[in-house]
């Protein structure tokens, strides 16, 4: 399920607001190293309201999600050839998949930060940075044996930046090598994608609650 958590999120991550970017491949063409989730979006929207202006993000590479398709066929009774453009429709025909739809919801929202377009230098003078996922946040550091940056997410794990930032929409992107999680995956707590939607569009007003139910 861990699997199918972080590819779904892949899927998601990337939507773009349709008013400032008309669709994913053109707001990531210059991004070729997350050109596959440009490709996945084309078949799972989940977010009609796309990426808020003003925010970070950051984005998983092709070689993470090349991994995670890999991995998550068989758990979705796939025969080994699951393509990426096959890949929404397989997770929404899973019943493992539209059960862990909540905690993938709130995954998305632990790759978003709505505070700013930060910068690197604005990330790191931050240190601890607040994502969309209410009490869930990250830390982003300076890696001085490389020269580049860090994030640690609340389990524990060490995601490289790889490129960025990268203006878009609005936002500043980032690539980084790895899904970030807010928890182990049982133990993420489940956020309504409607309520997801009008978290990530600043619309409080329209969400149920604006924190995700435990």
């Amino acid at each position: 399920m861990k699997v199918i958590a972080a590819l779904s999120l892949l899927l998601l991550a990337c939507s773009v607001r349709a008013q400032e970017c008309p669709n994913a491949a053109e707001a990531l063409a210059g991004l070729p190293d997350v050109s596959d989730i440009a490709t996945l979006i084309e078949g799972f929207d989940l977010l009609p309201y796309g990426v808020p202006e003003n925010a970070t993000i950051f984005l998983p590479d092709n070689t993470a999600v090349a991994a995670l398709v890999a991995q998550v066929t068989p758990l979705l009774g796939g025969n080994g050839n699951l393509t990426i453009a096959e890949v929404p429709g397989a997770i929404l025909a899973s019943p493992v998949g539209k059960l862990a739809v909540p905690k993938l919801t709130s995954a998305l929202l632990y790759h978003f930060s709505l505070e700013a377009a930060w910068t690197p230098e604005e990330l790191l003078q931050a240190g601890t940075i607040p994502t969309a996922l209410e009490n869930y946040d990250l830390t982003f550091s300076a890696d001085n044996s490389t020269g580049g940056y860090t994030l640690t997410d609340a389990t524990g794990q060490v995601v490289n930046i790889l490129e960025g930032p990268i203006s878009a929409c609005g936002s500043e992107l980032y690539v980084i090598d790895k899904v970030l999680l807010p928890a182990q995956l049982l133990s993420i707590p489940d956020t309504d994608p409607q309520d997801a939607v009008a978290i990530l569009a600043r619309d409080t007003a329209g969400a149920a609650a604006p924190a995700p139910s435990a």
